[in-house]
Protein backbone atom coordinates (compact mmCIF):
# COMPACT_ATOMS: atom_id res chain seq x y z
CA UNK A 1 0.00 0.00 0.00
CA UNK A 2 1.39 3.35 -0.99
CA UNK A 3 1.56 6.35 1.34
CA UNK A 4 -1.09 8.01 -0.84
CA UNK A 5 -3.45 5.01 -0.28
CA UNK A 6 -2.82 5.13 3.48
CA UNK A 7 -3.62 8.85 3.59
CA UNK A 8 -6.79 8.25 1.60
CA UNK A 9 -7.79 5.44 3.95
CA UNK A 10 -7.12 7.59 7.04
CA UNK A 11 -8.99 10.51 5.49
CA UNK A 12 -12.01 8.31 4.85
CA UNK A 13 -11.84 6.94 8.39
CA UNK A 14 -11.66 10.50 9.75
CA UNK A 15 -14.65 11.52 7.60
CA UNK A 16 -16.70 8.57 8.92
CA UNK A 17 -15.72 9.39 12.53
CA UNK A 18 -16.74 13.02 12.01
CA UNK A 19 -20.09 11.88 10.62
CA UNK A 20 -20.65 9.61 13.64
CA UNK A 21 -19.72 12.45 16.00
CA UNK A 22 -22.12 14.80 14.23
CA UNK A 23 -24.89 12.22 14.55
CA UNK A 24 -24.14 11.69 18.26
CA UNK A 25 -24.07 15.47 18.82
CA UNK A 26 -27.45 15.81 17.10
CA UNK A 27 -28.91 13.04 19.29
CA UNK A 28 -27.43 14.63 22.43
CA UNK A 29 -28.91 18.02 21.54
CA UNK A 30 -32.31 16.36 21.05
CA UNK A 31 -32.07 14.68 24.45
CA UNK A 32 -31.03 17.95 26.07
CA UNK A 33 -34.03 19.72 24.52
CA UNK A 34 -36.36 16.97 25.78
CA UNK A 35 -34.83 17.21 29.25
CA UNK A 36 -35.22 20.99 29.30
CA UNK A 37 -38.81 20.63 28.12
CA UNK A 38 -39.56 18.09 30.87
CA UNK A 39 -37.97 20.34 33.50
CA UNK A 40 -40.00 23.29 32.19
CA UNK A 41 -43.19 21.21 32.35
CA UNK A 42 -42.41 20.13 35.90
CA UNK A 43 -41.79 23.74 36.93
CA UNK A 44 -45.07 24.83 35.33
CA UNK A 45 -46.92 21.98 37.07
CA UNK A 46 -45.43 23.05 40.40
CA UNK A 47 -46.52 26.67 39.81
CA UNK A 48 -50.00 25.51 38.87
CA UNK A 49 -50.21 23.34 41.98
CA UNK A 50 -49.05 26.25 44.17
CA UNK A 51 -51.65 28.55 42.63
CA UNK A 52 -54.35 25.92 43.03
CA UNK A 53 -53.45 25.29 46.66
CA UNK A 54 -53.45 29.02 47.36
CA UNK A 55 -56.79 29.51 45.60
CA UNK A 56 -58.40 26.63 47.45
CA UNK A 57 -57.12 28.00 50.74
CA UNK A 58 -58.72 31.37 50.00
CA UNK A 59 -62.02 29.80 48.99
CA UNK A 60 -62.11 27.59 52.06
CA UNK A 61 -61.89 30.49 54.51
CA UNK A 62 -65.38 30.34 55.91
CA UNK A 63 -65.40 33.42 58.12
CA UNK A 64 -67.22 34.08 61.37
CA UNK A 65 -70.87 34.69 62.17
CA UNK A 66 -73.96 33.55 60.30
CA UNK A 67 -72.33 33.80 56.88
CA UNK A 68 -69.48 31.50 57.95
CA UNK A 69 -71.91 29.07 59.55
CA UNK A 70 -73.95 28.84 56.32
CA UNK A 71 -70.86 28.40 54.16
CA UNK A 72 -69.53 25.62 56.40
CA UNK A 73 -72.88 23.81 56.33
CA UNK A 74 -73.53 24.18 52.61
CA UNK A 75 -70.07 23.62 51.20
CA UNK A 76 -68.52 20.22 51.72
CA UNK A 77 -65.05 21.46 50.90
CA UNK A 78 -64.87 23.81 53.88
CA UNK A 79 -63.23 22.76 57.11
CA UNK A 80 -65.14 22.72 60.37
CA UNK A 81 -63.66 24.40 63.44
CA UNK A 82 -61.74 21.31 64.63
CA UNK A 83 -60.37 20.67 61.14
CA UNK A 84 -59.36 24.32 60.81
CA UNK A 85 -57.17 23.98 63.89
CA UNK A 86 -55.62 20.77 62.54
CA UNK A 87 -55.05 22.33 59.12
CA UNK A 88 -53.07 25.14 60.74
CA UNK A 89 -50.83 22.55 62.39
CA UNK A 90 -50.34 20.67 59.11
CA UNK A 91 -49.66 23.77 57.04
CA UNK A 92 -47.10 25.03 59.56
CA UNK A 93 -45.10 21.82 59.19
CA UNK A 94 -42.38 21.42 56.56
CA UNK A 95 -43.55 17.80 56.26
CA UNK A 96 -46.79 18.94 54.60
CA UNK A 97 -46.22 20.28 51.08
CA UNK A 98 -49.51 21.40 49.50
CA UNK A 99 -48.23 21.87 45.91
CA UNK A 100 -46.38 18.54 46.07
CA UNK A 101 -49.55 16.90 47.39
CA UNK A 102 -51.62 18.21 44.46
CA UNK A 103 -49.02 17.22 41.87
CA UNK A 104 -48.62 13.71 43.28
CA UNK A 105 -52.31 13.14 44.09
CA UNK A 106 -54.26 14.84 41.25
CA UNK A 107 -57.54 13.30 42.43
CA UNK A 108 -57.24 15.53 45.52
CA UNK A 109 -57.50 18.66 43.36
CA UNK A 110 -60.72 17.36 41.83
CA UNK A 111 -62.44 17.36 45.24
CA UNK A 112 -62.28 21.18 45.57
CA UNK A 113 -60.89 20.74 49.09
CA UNK A 114 -57.62 22.29 50.12
CA UNK A 115 -54.75 19.79 50.09
CA UNK A 116 -54.55 19.84 53.90
CA UNK A 117 -58.28 19.22 54.30
CA UNK A 118 -58.14 16.41 51.76
CA UNK A 119 -55.26 14.81 53.62
CA UNK A 120 -57.19 15.10 56.90
CA UNK A 121 -60.44 13.70 55.56
CA UNK A 122 -59.34 11.21 52.93
CA UNK A 123 -55.64 11.19 52.15
CA UNK A 124 -54.29 9.67 55.35
CA UNK A 125 -56.94 6.93 55.26
CA UNK A 126 -55.83 6.13 51.69
CA UNK A 127 -52.15 6.13 52.80
CA UNK A 128 -51.35 9.16 50.64
CA UNK A 129 -48.15 10.94 51.59
CA UNK A 130 -48.51 14.61 52.59
CA UNK A 131 -45.10 15.52 51.22
CA UNK A 132 -41.87 13.95 50.01
CA UNK A 133 -40.44 13.63 53.54
CA UNK A 134 -43.24 11.78 55.33
CA UNK A 135 -44.49 8.27 54.52
CA UNK A 136 -48.02 7.75 55.82
CA UNK A 137 -48.13 3.96 55.37
CA UNK A 138 -44.73 3.44 57.00
CA UNK A 139 -45.71 5.64 59.95
CA UNK A 140 -48.95 3.69 60.44
CA UNK A 141 -47.03 0.41 60.35
CA UNK A 142 -44.51 1.70 62.88
CA UNK A 143 -47.35 2.89 65.19
CA UNK A 144 -50.06 0.20 65.19
CA UNK A 145 -51.75 1.83 68.20
CA UNK A 146 -52.49 4.94 66.10
CA UNK A 147 -56.10 3.94 65.42
CA UNK A 148 -57.94 6.55 63.37
CA UNK A 149 -55.69 9.44 64.41
CA UNK A 150 -54.06 11.28 61.54
CA UNK A 151 -50.48 9.97 61.24
CA UNK A 152 -48.83 13.29 60.46
CA UNK A 153 -50.68 15.10 63.23
CA UNK A 154 -49.72 12.33 65.64
CA UNK A 155 -46.09 12.68 64.58
CA UNK A 156 -46.15 16.46 64.94
CA UNK A 157 -47.88 16.41 68.31
CA UNK A 158 -45.88 13.61 69.87
CA UNK A 159 -42.52 14.12 68.25
CA UNK A 160 -42.55 10.38 67.53
CA UNK A 161 -39.90 8.92 65.30
CA UNK A 162 -40.87 7.28 62.04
Amino acid sequence: MTPHDEIAKLTESLRLTQAELAKARFQLEGLMEESASAADSAARARLLAEATAEGLAKVSTSGDGMRGWVKRRLMRYLANDAETAEIKILEASPLFDAPWYLVNHPDAAATAMTPALHYLREGAAKNLDPGPSFRTRAYKEAHPDLGTENPLLHHLRSGAEG
